[in-house]
């Protein structure tokens, strides 16, 4: 792990203790068991910390999924794939993902810093505009549909940390199947 991957790692481990006002340069900086000059070096404040750690939480995202990703004839099957791949890294990155969906509509994170790690989801707007073209699913504004997808995507993550022996392949189905419901053009 490179030294700002371990600095990132601590803002995200401080900051999900913490919050943003709680959290401190100095607790990361400790955390990251570096010191302050090679901290520094590659943030210059707890501002910057916060917003590279959520371009790094959402690209690790983006660049798992993308990698996972099944892109099928179907777009059942394609979005399918998208549900497993994203609620498996969730699942097993509980941490990060935390740290995501809590500071995800943070006033600290800068709308230029969404927009650019937003880029990285760009595969799975296509997805959608491919589904909506071909009339498989209700259209809806693009970034809305995302938006709901991993709504409900991340309310079966949290479900699953609450009841993990419900993690099988059965119920990503069964999931995968209400969310498919609520957005396929019947």
């Amino acid at each position: 792990m490179s030294n700002r991957e371990k600095i990132l790692e601590s803002a995200i481990k401080i900051f999900l203790e913490f919050g943003f006002n709680g959290a401190s340069v100095a607790k990361i900086v400790k955390g990251s068991g570096l010191s302050n000059g090679t901290v520094f070096h590659y943030f210059k404040n707890k501002d910057e910390l916060i917003n590279s750690a959520y371009f790094y939480a959402k690209v690790t995202i983006a660049t798992y999924i993308q990698e996972n990703m099944d892109f099928s004839e179907s777009h059942k099957n394609t979005l399918f794939s998208y549900w497993k791949s994203y609620i498996k890294w969730g699942y097993e990155n509980k941490e990060l993902m935390r740290f995501f969906i809590n500071f995800s509509g943070s006033t600290n994170i800068k709308s230029s810093t969404v927009e650019e790690a937003s880029k990285h989801f760009d595969f799975f707007a296509e997805v959608f505009r491919n589904a909506v073209e071909d009339g498989a699913i209700i259209y809806e504004d693009i970034n809305y549909l995302m938006i709901y997808t991993m709504g409900a995507a991340n309310s079966t993550i949290t479900f699953l940390n609450i009841m993990p022996d419900k993690y099988t392949d059965e119920f990503l189905e069964s999931s995968f199947k209400m969310y498919w419901r609520s957005v396929v053009n019947i």
